[in-house]
């Protein structure tokens, strides 16, 4: 038995002043922004947004030190006895702060001019700190930190922030205009064991949840044109295994547990896929769009099933940011994710209903 859909939304994309230029902006500066999104009336169609309400996340916090944002959480609108809240943190190089926060399995130790998320779970007490072991209290554990943007001292942390939310699971990315590059992380409560009676402490957390992190990898040449076809540990929403920042990763707690374990997406060409080309078979006869669930494994040295990526669907390839609609009714289904805005290339789709 599948959980609730989660009902994905989008707020409208927030253009930064370096916008189709290599220049940076402050990590401080895209905390910033962030924050202003979380806080925001409306959705990208001028449809009203109420934080708490639907899909609309909540009481983001900003964590400042010496003046510069160097974290901010929230909480999703619906909480289960599991409660959970996301943090997106990273320092600059001028940061006062020296006690640095745990990133995740195989994720070298916090960088400066860095963005991160980390999920957490049992966040129901009051907030501690963001580099704190437990961030809210004794009790709550998080996934550690992984990057989403690249450095500044490369190719610029992005000129476009999209965020998509849902009552459980919020997306972040950043697009950079001069090479048309993508990058970013999904977190909450994002596998769904779809089972009526999942076995507690195996299968799903009391709620019948799995609750993590996953990311696009920021540094090696952000999302690729070919993520779903090809297999390899450097594409997005595999996790892989190599220490160095900037690799994708998938890591997921261990129901019941305050550690973590690694995953990864289906892949369309992989043994296990549907074998369908992206190109073709994502079409009717009619011309109405089609989706496919997309499942998730734990990959470590014993591999398992552990559900489906919550209400995020291949469909056929589209322009990242797009609208996806059924052609003949005009119903929108989703939300492209893809690596460019420029062409047409593979997609995952933020479910809308």
């Amino acid at each position: 038995m599948s959980l609730q859909p989660l009902e994905w939304r989008k707020l409208p994309t927030r253009t930064l002043s370096n916008v189709g230029t290599s220049a940076t902006q402050s990590v401080s500066s895209l905390l910033d922004n962030i924050y202003d999104m979380m806080t925001g009336s409306l959705y990208f169609d001028g449809s009203t947004r109420v934080a708490g309400s639907g899909s609309a996340w909540q009481t983001p916090t900003k964590v400042t030190v010496s003046s510069k944002t160097e974290a901010l959480y929230m909480f999703p609108a619906y909480q289960t006895q599991v409660s959970q809240s996301i943090i997106i943190a990273g320092r600059e190089s001028t940061s006062t702060t020296t006690s640095l926060p745990a990133t995740a399995s195989m994720e070298p130790a916090l960088t400066a001019n860095y963005v991160y998320i980390a999920n957490v779970k049992n966040a129901s007490g009051s907030f501690i700190q963001y580099n704190s072991t437990f961030p809210f209290g004794s009790g709550s554990y998080s996934t550690g930190y992984v990057a989403i943007s690249p450095a500044a001292s490369g190719i610029g942390f992005g000129d476009k922030i999209t965020i998509y939310e849902s009552k459980e699971a919020l997306s972040v990315f950043f697009y950079e205009t001069s090479i048309n590059g993508n990058f970013g992380g999904i977190a909450g409560a994002i596998v769904d064991p779809e089972q009526s009676s999942p076995t507690p402490s195996l299968d799903a957390e009391t709620d019948g949840r799995i609750y993590g992190v996953t990311t696009t990898g920021p540094v090696l040449g952000a999302l690729s044109a070919t993520f779903l076809t090809d297999t390899s540990a450097a594409q997005g929403f595999t996790h892989s295994t190599t220490s160095t920042i900037g690799y994708p990763r998938f890591i997921v707690f261990t129901p019941y547990e305050k550690s973590t374990m690694f995953g990864s997406i289906e892949k369309i060409n992989n043994a296990n896929g549907q074998g369908f080309s992206v190109s073709t078979y994502y079409t009717t006869l009619s011309g109405k769009t089609v989706t496919h669930p997309i499942k998730c494994a734990r990959k470590q040295i014993i591999t398992s099933y552990i559900g489906r990526f919550r209400d995020i669907s291949f469909t056929k390839k589209s322009f990242n940011n797009s609208i996806i609609r059924n052609s003949s009714t005009a119903t929108t289904l989703g939300f492209a994710l893809s690596s460019s805005e420029a062409a047409p290339n593979e997609t995952i789709m933020f479910n809308y209903s």
